[in-house]
Parts: structure tokens; sequence; C-alpha cells
């Protein structure tokens, strides 16, 4: 699964970075979930939209029927940086190399630094 995801997430990134457009809004995960209120005014300014606080109300997004299903459950809470590096503690070391021997690239390339010994 780790090799999976790693192929497909090395694609997505460098499908990305290899269009350069002005209609594109970068979004890195740790900023979003460190910032959440700074970085969806920031996206909604982009879009020529304001931000309605709304957006950021966990009362709000609990009342989206999808909330209910648990592969949406985190709707229902606050958005936070609780996941942000979880796949450290979630991958062992063999699947961490094995990801970054797939991604490395793009992850430097993203300013991640590495965690397996190369």
């Amino acid at each position: 699964m780790t090799l999976h995801y790693a192929t497909y997430w090395n694609q997505c990134v460098r499908s990305r970075l290899s269009v350069a457009s002005d209609r594109i809004v970068d979004v890195a995960y740790e900023s979003l979930v460190e910032h959440p209120e700074k970085e969806l005014k920031r996206i909604m300014q982009i879009v020529g939209l304001s931000l309605d606080e709304q957006q950021l109300s966990v009362e709000q997004r609990a009342e989206d029927p999808r909330a209910q299903r648990e592969k949406f459950d985190r709707l229902g809470r606050a958005i936070d940086a609780s996941s942000q590096g979880r796949w450290v503690e979630e991958l062992d070391r063999a699947e961490v190399h094995a990801f970054e021997r797939i991604a490395g690239q793009q992850l430097k390339r993203l300013g991640y630094k590495l965690k397996a010994k190369m």
C-alpha cells in the first residue's frame, strides 16, 4: 500500500509542479492546519470572495450530513494539526524508506526533510 500511495502522490505532485498557472492555488497542508483562518482567507481572496466565518464553524460543519459518515467524521471537529506528521509514527522504517525512495525528490522540492537514512 505504501508503494502505491507513494507512486500516486509523486505523480500528483509532479503533475502539479509541471504546470505554471495563476489559476492554481497551492496550499500546504501544514499551513492549513496550523493557521486555518489565515489560509482560508488567503484562498478566498485569491478567488475573489470574502471569508464567511461559518466556513470555519465546527457546529456548521457538524450539521453536514456527511459528518455522520465515518469517512468524514473530522467535519465535526475543529481544524487542527493533530494529524500532521502522523505518518512518521504509523509507518515503519522500511515503509518510510520506500516512500522516500519513490517520492524523495518531490518531498525535498517542496521543502520537506527526509526521515529515512538514504
